[in-house]
């Protein structure tokens, strides 16, 4: 789990661009193709998730349960992508911009 909060809470009601990327022990949020905050401290192992374990939008208490309603993401998501490898500032702008 990382803890992004930068104070950039995106209510608009407009579509918006978000990435999440970790390189090492750093992950950066990025909103529209500009990077929010400095990055954040993570841990450098591997992120290993279970069948069926792999959630969006929701956030979990607890492995196999624990979901509050008042604590799902409310909107909508389109073409979520998952790479291999960390996005560079120059590689999350130029997909913004194609978007």
């Amino acid at each position: 789990e990382y803890d992004l909060n930068e104070n950039s809470i995106v209510s608009d009601m407009g579509w918006h661009h978000l990435v999440v990327s970790r390189e090492g022990t750093i992950a950066r949020l990025y909103v529209d193709g500009a990077e929010i905050g400095t990055g954040v401290t993570v841990s450098e192992s591997e992120i290993n998730i279970s069948e069926g374990g792999f959630l969006i939008g929701q956030e979990q208490d607890n492995l196999g349960g624990g979901f509050v309603a008042d604590q799902s993401f409310a909107g909508d998501l389109d073409e979520i992508r998952i790479y291999a490898r960390a996005l560079n500032h120059n590689e999350v702008s130029a997909i913004y911009e194609y978007q």
